[in-house]
């Protein structure tokens, strides 16, 4: 062999060598995350590097345990956003949807699937409210054949007695499904707590900050599971505001994403 087969074949070799330990690597750190995954590695290996791939040809207790680790990989599935502002909210005093009919999707029977689910619930818009006596707003998070059923509700919420228009919110809630509903009544319920932050907002019946908005935890109480919903049914989201008094308070909501965190269906 000449000089420059030989620097060939090295190179060749050198390169062989690399991508054996790389494989060797991704193995490891595989191991590291999932203790007790070598059995299975193969399976993992070929949904998490290709994600063409479906598991559909494994079965037994090899489908289960992917579907588990696949789940633990932290996937964030977008269920639903909305395409444009959703309606205004004012002048009323009335539980009324803050979403568009295009973001009330609904949750197909048998969506939900296991205790310890989770459903994340993102929105932000505008909010405004008047200077004297502005009232309170209460935000619920509902599921349900007619959306209707509350299974959170983020309790109401002091409106500053500083007088704002069109100023920002932003909105997170956080949902665990703690019962599954399987049998005829609706035992199915979540846990959930949240968090919104607005200039409009107030823990008290006060001027607003002139440093930083008020960001309230929602509710401000002991943490409790939600009214019960069955689970066996479609369910359609929906998001739903209520001020405690008819007046000029006003929110709208332009931004809105229901998540289904690690949840590997």
């Amino acid at each position: 062999m000449d000089g420059l087969g030989r620097l060939d074949r090295a190179v060749q070799d050198s390169g062989d060598t690399k991508e054996r330990h790389g494989k060797r690597a991704r193995r490891s750190a595989d191991l590291l995350l999932y203790p007790g995954l070598s059995r299975h590695h193969g399976d993992i290996r070929e949904y998490v590097h290709d994600p063409t791939q479906r598991i559909g040809h494994l079965y037994g207790d090899r489908r289960d345990f992917v579907r588990r680790q696949l789940m633990g990989i932290g996937y964030y599935n977008s269920l639903i956003t909305m395409q444009a502002a959703g309606p205004t909210l004012t002048a009323s005093n009335t539980a009324t949807s803050l979403l568009n009919p295009q973001a009330k999707v609904p949750l197909p029977a048998g969506f939900f699937s296991y205790i310890g689910q989770k459903l994340k619930v993102l929105a932000s818009g505008q909010l405004g409210n008047i200077v004297t006596t502005p009232g309170t707003l209460t935000l619920t998070f509902n599921l349900g054949a007619s959306g209707t059923t509350v299974v959170f509700n983020g309790g109401a919420m002091q409106l500053s007695s500083t007088a704002h228009t069109t100023l920002p919110f932003w909105l997170e809630i956080d949902l665990t499904l703690r019962a599954l509903g399987t049998g005829a009544e609706p035992t199915a319920n979540f846990i959930g707590q949240g968090r919104m932050t607005a200039q409009s907002l107030s823990l008290t019946a006060v001027a607003d900050s002139t440093t930083t908005p008020a960001t309230l935890l929602l509710p401000n109480t002991t943490p409790a599971v939600g009214a019960s919903f069955d689970s066996t049914i479609a369910n359609v989201p929906d998001l739903v505001g209520t001020f405690s008094l008819n007046n000029a308070n006003a929110i709208t909501v332009q931004q809105y994403e229901l998540i289904s965190p690690n949840w590997g269906g």
